[in-house]
């Protein structure tokens, strides 16, 4: 059961990750080492107080779209000199309606009409 799910918690990590599992540790033990990592990675960041800018946080958006979103996401990342996130937002907001109303009036199918061939 350990070897499985220690397996599982190494198939959805980032390669650049990886380097922090040792392979001698078990699963419980791994989960605590990244635990202890992370924690202390926030703690770090909150001691300096980052702040982001209004076009970082709209890149951050733009970059946490579901793929299905991608040439959305070029679009506006090349169509503006500065992003804003309110802008950003409501041009998501916009393209989900948009292709919200114009997925109930696509047809589905096509209908010939011709002439019969007759068999012979």
């Amino acid at each position: 059961m350990d070897v499985k799910a220690r397996s599982s918690i190494e198939l959805h990590l980032a390669d650049n990750v990886m380097f922090n599992v040792d392979g001698d540790i078990n699963a419980k033990e791994t989960c605590d080492k990244f635990e202890k990592v992370y924690r202390e990675l926030c703690c770090k960041l909150l001691k300096v107080d980052v702040k982001y800018e209004d076009d970082d946080n709209a890149l951050l958006l733009l970059r946490s779209l579901p793929p299905s979103f991608k040439h959305f996401r070029t679009t506006i990342m090349f169509s503006k000199e500065s992003l804003k996130l309110d802008e950003v937002m409501e041009a998501i907001q916009s393209y989900v309606k948009m292709d919200e109303n114009t997925e109930g009036s696509q047809a589905y199918g096509l209908y010939v009409k011709g002439k019969e061939r007759g068999r012979s």
